[in-house]
């Protein structure tokens, strides 16, 4: 256990996380700081955190928490701002948000079970949401469209495995969205160029065009990706015309949504 600047650690080296103790955990006495970043809780010792400390902290970092089942607990935590979560295999959902009214950034990777994100919608103060996988992850929710409310979100970034309906459009109803992160592989192609003539100008995201350069070597020959599924990584010189189509055929898609904004987005 250590403080780093104002973060208290309590992070077991095992690779599973450890197993952080009631003993462990009264440690915090000893400490000042208002960010805490933890591993190793189980439900109960969780739950014990939770009652005890939460409220000492304004940002609280879940790391390798496998086995906590029930996120409700946090409803208590009326002043918490920042929630990040890495590595869950037990939980199905979060909590009422709406018991957390000053929550402004939300970030959870590696949920193997949370799919609905419902609970997400009365998080009406959140300005940051991430969520998806490490490199090595399964996350698939059911559908974006609760984050359709979070009308005071900047930052969205996401990397879920599968969204099971598909549907880009609730990221085209975030009126203060300045900030967008998604796979590359997630949307289709069609539905990038629709979403790019949805968003603002200003919104800024390194995936509402055609393709993106890939450092030589990356793959084979490759140096050009072109987005959505089931797109092809083609080679910038011997593949100049296919990509020029690409890039035509987004660009007129584009013009298309924006000259037609009633236009739903493509689907299959």
């Amino acid at each position: 256990m250590k403080q780093d600047v104002d973060c208290i650690h309590l992070v077991d080296s095992a690779l599973s996380g450890g197993r952080i103790t009631t003993e462990i955990i009264d440690n915090i006495d000893s400490f000042n700081a208002d960010s805490l970043k933890v591993s190793g809780l189980r439900q109960d010792t969780f739950e014990y955190l939770v009652a005890q400390y939460g409220n000492r902290f304004r940002s609280i970092f879940f790391w390798k928490c496998p086995g906590v089942e029930d996120l409700t607990p946090l409803e208590d935590l009326s002043q918490i701002e920042s929630i990040r979560f890495f590595w869950n295999t037990k939980a199905i959902r979060f909590w009422d948000m709406y018991k957390t009214p000053k929550l402004k950034s939300l970030e959870f990777s590696d949920f193997t079970r949370l799919r609905d994100l419902g609970d997400l919608s009365s998080a009406q103060g959140l300005e940051h949401l991430s969520f998806g996988n490490s490199p090595s992850g399964k996350t698939s929710i059911v559908s974006l469209i609760p984050i359709a409310s979070l009308q005071s979100l900047v930052n969205l970034s996401l990397n879920p495995t599968k969204i099971d309906d598909g549907q880009v459009s609730p990221i085209s109803l975030l009126p203060n969205l300045k900030f967008l992160n998604f796979s590359s592989r997630l949307f289709r192609f069609e539905q990038i160029a629709w979403l790019a003539a949805r968003l603002p100008r200003q919104v800024e995201c390194d995936y509402l065009r055609p393709f993106v350069s890939l450092r030589a070597g990356t793959l084979n020959d490759a140096d050009v990706m072109i987005l959505g599924k089931g797109k092809p990584f083609l080679n910038s010189s011997r593949d100049a015309q296919r990509i020029k189509r690409y890039v035509d055929e987004f660009e007129r898609l584009v013009d298309l949504f924006r000259k037609n904004p009633a236009e739903p987005e493509p689907r299959k």
